[in-house]
């Protein structure tokens, strides 16, 4: 398992004055809370974590899935249910 630390006590924060954006460099491959269980009902819930757009869902057997929220066919977000 790649586990990337860092060794700067505080993330590294780069920023697009045009945009007005903030990138923060993260530790990957480990674990981080996206929703609470009951936030993920019956629609799907859109979040941005570690500067990746995700969405979030239950199947109808109740089990939870994360995906990146992009269609690779249309490049619209997944959390559009469209």
């Amino acid at each position: 398992m790649d586990l990337r630390f860092f060794d700067d006590p505080l993330p590294e924060v780069t920023g697009d004055p045009v945009r007005g954006t903030r990138r923060v460099k993260f530790v990957r491959n480990a674990w981080y809370m996206g929703a609470w269980s009951r936030e993920l009902a019956e629609k799907p819930v859109a979040r941005t974590l570690l500067n990746e757009p995700v969405v979030m869902f239950r199947t109808n057997h109740g089990a939870v899935g994360a995906l990146r929220d992009v269609c690779p066919h249309r490049a619209v977000p997944l959390s559009l249910g469209l």
